[in-house]
């Protein structure tokens, strides 16, 4: 079984170290994480899905934002 797990992560580009947060989150994508980022009016909204756990907790730890998990179905 496949598992994803999904992350939506907001940046206020007014707060400190708002820059390297955003480079931080932008890094992340590769072959098993896909990082979708918006951004507008100073604000950076990024959705982080990842089928890899060691991402998905390094997120975690890093950004304290765990959204949900979501199973694919996949057997």
């Amino acid at each position: 079984m496949i598992s994803s797990y999904s992350f939506y992560l907001v940046v206020d580009h007014s707060i400190d170290n708002a820059a390297s947060t955003i480079e931080s989150v932008s890094s992340l994508s590769d072959s098993r994480t896909s990082v979708h980022p918006e951004h507008g009016n100073g604000i950076s909204t990024f959705q982080i899905i990842t089928a890899d756990l060691v991402v998905a907790t390094k997120i975690k730890l890093l950004f304290g934002a765990y959204i949900r998990h979501e199973d694919s179905g996949d057997a």
